[in-house]
């Protein structure tokens, strides 16, 4: 079988089977192989780019980091909704045990794989896409709630504005239900296209920060299992943290429609401090990490002085020179070595 797999990855075109070297030492150290974790890589991240998926699996440098890629493998199997229960049962540090399941996983991304670019290909032709049909779907759900009694119809420009005419029915009879728009004037075409590439720049950069955030937090999670409290816990540890992990997207969800239904609202800006942002971020975690500070004092009017320091007087009159001139003089007399001039 291990044949027929490195021919897949051959009629798939994959460049990294030529950084393999010797197969079989790479297949038997497998989650430990560089090279292995390489073609692990490069399978499931264009699965994430023609599937939209959210998570895949990134290669490691370094043996060590080998838990870290077994942790991105199950998240990406269970996205994937992956049948073989081989490759997702047990702890998450004992899978991919041997040889047999390594290839088993291979061959299960390249298949998927090989799938994902024929739909691909067919899904060019169709002209109506999967997003045109939902919005479709979500017009006619529309109408039918708030025009029950309508024609069918399945013109989408006079569905809208039978939907549009309804609303603004319903808005006028109770303004105060939904606040005034924060776009309120028409879209040009150029005006369209800019928001477009307005958009598509704020999600590459947000996705950029959610990554490093991510990343971040992956390795905070691996890190607890270096504490003393902690030994023998990592099982229990990943699988906790992988079920809540999976939640977590790396691509921001917010589009432009979100713009054009914002309200005025939007527009306020709040001081961090503020309780009305205050009240959505406060949780019972922040007295355990930001606990009430003693006064520790260190105010200098509160500095006690010195045992050895005199206390401070007013500088006496009188004194003067007194009728003592030179004594003592001797001893600060200057003294000068050589010839004088």
């Amino acid at each position: 079988m291990d044949f027929d797999v490195l021919d897949s990855l051959e009629d798939l075109g994959s460049k990294d089977i030529e950084k393999v070297g010797d197969w079989k030492t790479t297949l038997e150290l497998g989650p430990k192989s560089p090279a292995f974790t390489q073609l692990v890589e490069s399978l499931t991240k264009e699965l994430q780019t023609l599937g939209g998926m959210d998570s895949c699996v990134n290669a490691i440098t370094d043996p060590e980091d080998s838990s870290s890629f077994l942790l991105e493998v199950s998240t990406f199997l269970k996205e994937m909704q992956c049948p073989y229960k081989g490759l997702l049962s047990g702890s998450i540090s004992q899978r991919l045990p041997d040889v047999k399941s390594r290839i088993n996983l291979l061959d299960y991304l390249c298949t998927q794989l090989q799938s994902a670019r024929l739909l691909h290909l067919q899904e060019k032709n169709i002209p109506l896409g999967k997003t045109d049909k939902a919005i479709a779907s979500e017009i006619k759900t529309m109408r039918s709630v708030l025009i029950p009694k309508s024609a069918v119809d399945e013109n989408p420009t006079k569905m809208l504005t039978e939907i549009d005419e309804k609303v603004q029915e319903h808005l006028s009879s109770r303004p105060e239900l939904i606040p005034s728009a924060a776009v309120t004037e028409d879209l040009t075409e150029e005006n369209w296209k800019y928001l477009d590439s307005l958009h598509a720049d704020f999600s590459e950069e947000y996705t950029v920060r959610r990554q490093m955030l991510l990343t971040r937090l992956d390795v905070t999670v691996q890190s607890f299992k270096w504490g003393e409290n902690t030994k023998g816990k990592g099982e229990q540890i990943y699988t906790t943290y992988a079920n809540r992990r999976n939640l977590l997207r790396k691509t921001p969800s917010v589009e432009v429609s979100d713009l054009i239904a914002a309200r005025e609202s939007i527009l306020d800006i709040e001081k961090t401090s503020s309780a009305e942002l205050v009240k959505n971020t406060k949780s019972a975690i922040n007295r355990i990490l930001i606990a009430a500070v003693p006064d520790r004092g260190g105010r200098p009017e509160e500095q006690r002085p010195a045992k050895e320091m005199p206390s401070w007087s007013k500088r006496q009159g009188g004194g003067g020179r007194g009728h003592h001139r030179g004594g003592g003089g001797g001893d600060r007399q200057k003294h000068f070595k050589g010839k004088k001039g």
